[in-house]
Protein backbone atom coordinates (compact mmCIF):
# COMPACT_ATOMS: atom_id res chain seq x y z
CA UNK A 1 0.00 0.00 0.00
CA UNK A 2 2.64 2.64 0.54
CA UNK A 3 4.36 1.92 -2.85
CA UNK A 4 0.70 2.64 -4.43
CA UNK A 5 0.36 6.04 -2.76
CA UNK A 6 3.96 7.17 -2.92
CA UNK A 7 3.77 8.98 -6.46
CA UNK A 8 0.50 10.27 -5.85
CA UNK A 9 -0.26 14.00 -6.40
CA UNK A 10 -3.48 13.90 -3.89
CA UNK A 11 -2.18 14.45 -0.26
CA UNK A 12 -5.42 13.14 1.08
CA UNK A 13 -7.84 10.05 0.86
CA UNK A 14 -10.87 11.54 0.29
CA UNK A 15 -9.17 12.62 -3.34
CA UNK A 16 -8.24 9.54 -4.35
CA UNK A 17 -10.53 7.91 -7.14
CA UNK A 18 -12.94 5.06 -5.57
CA UNK A 19 -11.43 2.69 -7.81
CA UNK A 20 -7.84 2.93 -6.78
CA UNK A 21 -5.26 0.37 -6.02
CA UNK A 22 -5.19 1.73 -2.57
CA UNK A 23 -8.28 0.91 -1.66
CA UNK A 24 -7.81 -2.15 -3.34
CA UNK A 25 -5.11 -3.26 -1.46
CA UNK A 26 -6.91 -2.01 1.70
CA UNK A 27 -9.97 -4.32 1.21
CA UNK A 28 -7.69 -7.24 0.46
CA UNK A 29 -6.17 -6.28 3.80
CA UNK A 30 -9.13 -6.15 5.83
CA UNK A 31 -10.25 -9.02 3.90
CA UNK A 32 -7.74 -11.52 5.11
CA UNK A 33 -7.50 -10.32 8.60
CA UNK A 34 -11.61 -11.02 8.66
CA UNK A 35 -11.12 -14.88 7.25
CA UNK A 36 -7.97 -15.58 9.19
CA UNK A 37 -10.26 -17.52 12.16
CA UNK A 38 -7.97 -16.24 14.39
CA UNK A 39 -7.67 -13.05 16.23
CA UNK A 40 -3.78 -12.53 15.88
CA UNK A 41 -3.60 -11.52 12.11
CA UNK A 42 -5.64 -8.23 12.73
CA UNK A 43 -3.55 -7.57 15.99
CA UNK A 44 -0.36 -8.26 14.10
CA UNK A 45 -1.36 -6.07 11.29
CA UNK A 46 -2.66 -3.24 13.84
CA UNK A 47 1.04 -3.49 14.76
CA UNK A 48 2.70 -3.52 12.09
CA UNK A 49 0.32 0.07 10.95
CA UNK A 50 1.54 1.58 14.56
CA UNK A 51 5.08 0.69 14.17
CA UNK A 52 4.78 2.22 10.32
CA UNK A 53 3.05 5.23 11.70
CA UNK A 54 5.48 5.83 14.55
CA UNK A 55 9.15 4.51 13.15
CA UNK A 56 8.81 6.32 9.68
CA UNK A 57 6.97 9.41 10.26
CA UNK A 58 9.21 11.37 8.88
CA UNK A 59 9.39 9.48 5.52
CA UNK A 60 5.13 9.23 5.19
CA UNK A 61 3.23 11.32 2.92
CA UNK A 62 0.26 12.99 4.77
CA UNK A 63 -1.78 10.70 2.21
CA UNK A 64 -0.11 7.74 3.41
CA UNK A 65 -0.22 8.37 6.67
CA UNK A 66 -4.54 8.95 6.41
CA UNK A 67 -4.08 5.71 4.25
CA UNK A 68 -3.03 3.49 6.96
CA UNK A 69 -4.72 4.86 10.21
CA UNK A 70 -8.36 4.18 8.09
CA UNK A 71 -6.91 1.05 8.23
CA UNK A 72 -5.76 0.63 11.48
CA UNK A 73 -9.60 1.84 12.11
CA UNK A 74 -10.86 -0.51 10.41
CA UNK A 75 -8.87 -3.35 11.75
CA UNK A 76 -9.82 -1.78 15.38
CA UNK A 77 -13.34 -1.80 14.30
CA UNK A 78 -13.76 -5.95 13.18
CA UNK A 79 -11.82 -7.37 16.72
CA UNK A 80 -12.38 -5.36 19.80
CA UNK A 81 -8.79 -7.54 21.45
CA UNK A 82 -7.39 -5.37 18.28
CA UNK A 83 -9.06 -2.54 19.25
CA UNK A 84 -7.96 -2.85 22.91
CA UNK A 85 -4.38 -3.16 22.20
CA UNK A 86 -4.10 0.11 19.53
CA UNK A 87 -5.71 1.91 22.30
CA UNK A 88 -3.12 0.58 24.76
CA UNK A 89 -0.50 1.18 22.40
CA UNK A 90 -1.84 4.69 21.82
CA UNK A 91 -1.66 5.48 25.19
CA UNK A 92 1.85 4.97 25.55
CA UNK A 93 3.06 7.04 23.44
CA UNK A 94 2.61 11.10 23.92
CA UNK A 95 3.54 12.43 20.14
CA UNK A 96 1.83 14.21 17.16
CA UNK A 97 0.85 10.40 15.45
CA UNK A 98 -1.58 9.89 18.63
CA UNK A 99 -3.34 13.25 17.85
CA UNK A 100 -3.68 12.33 14.02
CA UNK A 101 -5.97 9.23 15.17
CA UNK A 102 -7.89 11.53 17.04
CA UNK A 103 -9.02 13.81 14.12
CA UNK A 104 -9.08 11.16 11.55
Amino acid sequence: MRKVTQEQAEHFVEEMPKDHQMFKQMNSIIEIAQNAGTVQVPVRAAQLICNLLYTDTLNLKRLQMEAFVILLQKLCEMSSTTNKEVVTWLMAQDDEVSCLFVYL
